[in-house]
Protein backbone atom coordinates (compact mmCIF):
# COMPACT_ATOMS: atom_id res chain seq x y z
CA UNK A 1 0.00 0.00 0.00
CA UNK A 2 1.16 3.19 -0.81
CA UNK A 3 1.90 6.23 1.88
CA UNK A 4 0.49 9.49 0.81
CA UNK A 5 1.13 12.72 1.76
CA UNK A 6 -0.25 16.17 2.61
CA UNK A 7 2.59 17.57 0.11
CA UNK A 8 2.80 16.80 -3.71
CA UNK A 9 5.34 14.47 -4.24
CA UNK A 10 9.09 15.27 -5.16
CA UNK A 11 9.63 15.00 -9.64
CA UNK A 12 11.32 12.01 -9.80
CA UNK A 13 14.33 13.38 -11.45
CA UNK A 14 15.03 17.07 -12.38
CA UNK A 15 14.34 18.53 -15.82
CA UNK A 16 18.08 19.92 -16.08
CA UNK A 17 18.84 21.40 -19.80
CA UNK A 18 22.11 20.24 -21.79
CA UNK A 19 23.69 23.02 -23.38
CA UNK A 20 23.06 22.52 -27.11
CA UNK A 21 25.79 24.16 -28.02
CA UNK A 22 29.26 24.97 -25.50
CA UNK A 23 28.68 28.12 -23.67
CA UNK A 24 24.44 28.15 -24.50
CA UNK A 25 21.47 27.05 -22.12
CA UNK A 26 18.26 26.19 -22.91
CA UNK A 27 17.01 28.30 -19.55
CA UNK A 28 15.76 31.26 -19.66
CA UNK A 29 17.93 34.05 -18.07
CA UNK A 30 16.06 34.44 -15.03
CA UNK A 31 16.75 30.69 -13.76
CA UNK A 32 20.45 31.54 -14.03
CA UNK A 33 20.81 33.61 -10.55
CA UNK A 34 21.65 31.20 -7.35
CA UNK A 35 18.91 31.13 -5.30
CA UNK A 36 17.08 29.97 -8.64
CA UNK A 37 19.23 27.31 -9.36
CA UNK A 38 19.37 26.19 -5.77
CA UNK A 39 15.94 25.57 -5.59
CA UNK A 40 16.25 23.76 -8.62
CA UNK A 41 18.22 20.88 -6.91
CA UNK A 42 16.52 21.74 -2.96
CA UNK A 43 12.83 22.01 -3.89
CA UNK A 44 11.36 25.12 -1.52
CA UNK A 45 8.42 22.18 0.27
CA UNK A 46 11.34 19.82 1.03
CA UNK A 47 11.97 22.41 4.12
CA UNK A 48 8.26 22.26 5.09
CA UNK A 49 8.90 18.51 5.30
CA UNK A 50 11.76 19.13 7.77
CA UNK A 51 10.08 21.55 9.52
CA UNK A 52 7.46 19.54 10.22
CA UNK A 53 9.32 16.31 11.09
CA UNK A 54 11.54 17.98 13.46
CA UNK A 55 8.57 19.57 15.21
CA UNK A 56 7.09 15.73 15.71
CA UNK A 57 10.42 14.87 17.10
CA UNK A 58 10.65 17.48 19.14
CA UNK A 59 7.00 16.61 20.90
CA UNK A 60 8.16 13.08 21.12
CA UNK A 61 11.39 13.33 22.66
CA UNK A 62 9.70 16.02 24.82
CA UNK A 63 6.38 14.04 26.15
CA UNK A 64 8.60 11.18 26.51
CA UNK A 65 10.42 12.78 29.65
CA UNK A 66 9.30 15.88 31.27
CA UNK A 67 11.87 18.08 32.74
CA UNK A 68 10.57 21.13 34.87
CA UNK A 69 13.66 23.37 33.83
CA UNK A 70 13.66 22.18 30.00
CA UNK A 71 12.24 25.52 28.24
CA UNK A 72 9.15 25.79 25.88
CA UNK A 73 9.16 24.59 22.12
CA UNK A 74 8.08 26.67 19.69
CA UNK A 75 7.27 25.15 16.47
CA UNK A 76 9.66 26.11 13.83
CA UNK A 77 8.47 26.87 10.19
CA UNK A 78 10.29 26.25 6.76
CA UNK A 79 10.83 29.82 6.58
CA UNK A 80 13.02 28.64 9.85
CA UNK A 81 14.48 25.94 7.98
CA UNK A 82 15.71 27.85 5.35
CA UNK A 83 16.98 30.70 7.13
CA UNK A 84 19.39 28.13 9.43
CA UNK A 85 20.17 26.66 5.67
CA UNK A 86 21.37 29.97 4.59
CA UNK A 87 23.45 30.82 7.50
CA UNK A 88 24.96 27.61 7.26
CA UNK A 89 25.63 28.45 3.62
CA UNK A 90 27.01 31.54 3.90
CA UNK A 91 29.27 30.03 7.14
CA UNK A 92 30.43 27.69 4.83
CA UNK A 93 32.13 30.38 1.96
CA UNK A 94 33.87 32.50 4.49
CA UNK A 95 37.67 32.49 4.10
CA UNK A 96 39.53 30.65 6.96
CA UNK A 97 39.04 28.58 9.56
CA UNK A 98 37.49 29.97 12.69
CA UNK A 99 35.61 28.19 15.75
CA UNK A 100 31.41 27.89 15.61
CA UNK A 101 31.29 29.27 18.43
CA UNK A 102 32.75 32.77 16.37
CA UNK A 103 29.64 32.83 14.32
Amino acid sequence: MAETSPHQPYPEKLNVPIPYELGQSKLPAYVHKPIDLFYRFIPKELFADIAEHTNEYAFEERSQEFDQNQREWIDITAADIGGYIGALLLIGVQPGSRDLAYY
